[in-house]
């Protein structure tokens, strides 16, 4: 449940509550974790300073159920035991609307998280443990411009620091300090529409699979693509055709799962009644 309410002219202020229920209800050979449930609840402020800029801020509990793969995965180092991730979610940002054709955001966000899921390598596998405390803090910028009618692209920036409270504030593993996104979309006059995404990351770190030593994973930039043909309606039925790139680059890179995919596509057709 979520409301806005009007506290004067320019000044809102947004009420949440979630109740969240997580209960699995069959295994094969492994023991059941029992139902987890929780409730979560937010408040935010939103203030309109001009007719162009909006101030935000908010905090909230959030929760994480594990996933069935972090449960019961026998090769992806699943645990039965593990308990939900909870956090306290603050952010405050403002966004600026400079023209029809170009919007800003900016945001600082702090999240104080315990039991934080994540893998540790123990006798030579990564097992899904529970972090006891964790901090993530850091502030993002976002540029979105329309070029043109048909043509609108994206630019946006993460910067986030992270501290693993039982290793002495480490860096969490495969946690990027810097991430770069580029989002380009153009549509053209007879249907189609071409999107070209880009990110760029940079520092993050891992236990070594080989040395079992904290090393430093090398940067790297990764590049998807698709292509969506809009069909001509026929009956009613609205139809397309896409065809979707993965890591074009066929960059080896690692993330919060583990090693990711190289090169991969996929191509369909969607219906639309």
């Amino acid at each position: 449940m979520e409301d806005e309410i009007a506290l004067f002219n320019r000044l809102s202020i947004v009420l949440g509550l979630s109740y969240d229920t997580f209960e699995p209800t069959q295994t094969a050979d492994q023991p059941e974790p029992g139902k987890m449930d929780t409730f979560n609840p937010q408040i935010g402020l939103v203030f309109d300073l001009t007719d162009a800029t909006r101030l935000h801020a908010s905090v909230g509990k959030k929760t994480r159920f594990p996933s069935l793969k972090e449960l019961y995965s026998e090769y992806g180092g699943g645990n039965p035991d593990l308990d939900p991730e909870r956090a306290i979610a603050y952010e405050i940002g403002a966004s600026h609307r400079f023209s029809e054709r170009l919007t800003t955001e900016v945001s600082l966000f702090y999240n104080d998280i315990d039991d934080l899921i994540d893998t540790k390598r123990i006798d030579g596998n990564n097992v899904y443990i529970n972090i006891n405390e964790a901090i993530i803090y850091g502030a993002e910028a976002v540029v979105r411009l329309r070029l043109t009618d048909d043509f609108n692209a994206e630019l946006n920036y993460t910067y986030m620091e992270t501290q693993d409270r039982a290793n002495n504030d480490r860096d969490l593993e495969a946690r990027p300090r810097h991430r770069f996104n580029l989002a380009l979309a153009y549509r053209f006059a007879f249907g189609l529409t071409a999107n070209l995404q880009a990110s760029y990351v940079q520092r993050q770190f891992w236990e070594s699979a080989n040395t079992y030593e904290w090393e430093k994973l090398p940067d790297y930039l990764l590049v998807n693509a698709k292509l969506t043909q809009r069909l001509k309606t026929i009956g009613g039925l609205g139809s397309e055709i896409f065809f979707q790139a993965a890591n074009v680059l066929d960059k080896d890179y690692y993330e919060t799962n583990g090693p990711e995919p190289g090169f991969n596509f996929l191509a369909g057709i969607t219906l639309r009644l």
